[in-house]
């Protein structure tokens, strides 16, 4: 039986890859479920199927990481109940990268594991948050990366890691790299949460600039952390953060009900 987990869903972001498009990219309608009614159809959102992957892994309490232009985000969520978890919301004042995101909700996570899933991705299957999980129990390691297959990996976060699981190097954003595949999902212990901590708390971005979270899992490998990864070779993995990759992301969930 796996231990207890708790998500980590940063939706602090400013989504300026869709400029000049203000919305919430979070909120997205992506797909379609059944209502009540048996002809009925309701709307799901792009936050909505992370959430799914959660609760396939047997995660039903999550912290929500928001920003001041983020709060209808809270509006749409709410408490959680509605879609089948427990929410509660930290907010990020000033915007300095996905690893101080996540540090916000360090004080309610740093004692149990954690699943950090990004709210403006879609991921299949649904239970890859499950396996990675097990993986990392199976593996004993610090962190766990699930590792999707890619077309594109010069827009996401290669990695390069060897039959075993063993992490060696993440390749975030870098055109020179061929390796075709993607981390998508993060599992972690307090081990690597008090690692995170400690290095956003001595870290000062320049102006301009947020802090990379494969950087930290890169100096996490390189202080001794235990970071595997599992493939999920059959997995889909999609970044809605670009006007051209939700269009094909919305193609592919016309041709089936969600």
């Amino acid at each position: 039986m796996l231990r207890k987990a708790i998500g980590i869903i940063p939706a602090a972001g400013h989504g300026t890859r869709l400029h000049p498009f203000r919305y919430p990219k979070e909120l997205f309608p992506i797909g379609y479920v059944n209502g009540e009614g048996s002809s009925d159809l309701k709307l799901k959102v792009a936050c909505q199927y992370v959430l799914d992957c959660l609760i396939k892994a047997g995660i039903y309490q999550a912290h929500v990481i928001v920003s001041d232009h983020k709060f209808e985000v809270l509006r749409f969520l709410a408490d959680g109940e509605e879609y089948g978890l427990s929410l509660s919301y930290l907010y990020q004042r000033e915007i300095k990268g996905l690893p101080f995101a996540i540090d916000c909700a360090y004080n309610w996570t740093k004692d149990s594991l954690s699943a950090l899933v990004l709210p403006d991705t879609i991921l299949e299957p649904y239970d890859c948050v499950y396996k990675s999980l097990l993986f990392l129990e199976e593996s004993q390691a610090d962190v766990v990366l699930g590792v999707f297959p890619t077309e594109h990996p010069e827009r996401l976060c290669p990695v390069h890691f060897d039959k075993k699981g063993n992490v060696y190097k993440l390749y975030d954003k870098d055109a020179s790299q061929s390796i075709m595949n993607t981390w998508g999902i993060a599992v972690w212990t307090p081990n690597f949460a008090e690692f995170l901590h400690q290095h956003v708390k001595k870290s000062s971005p320049l102006i301009g600039k947020e802090l990379v979270l494969a950087e930290v899992f890169n100096e996490a490998i390189v202080s001794g952390l235990k970071v595997n990864a599992i493939e999920i070779p059959k997995g889909k993995f999609w970044d809605i953060g670009t006007s051209s990759s939700l269009i094909k992301v919305r193609q592919a969930f016309e041709k089936h009900l969600s």
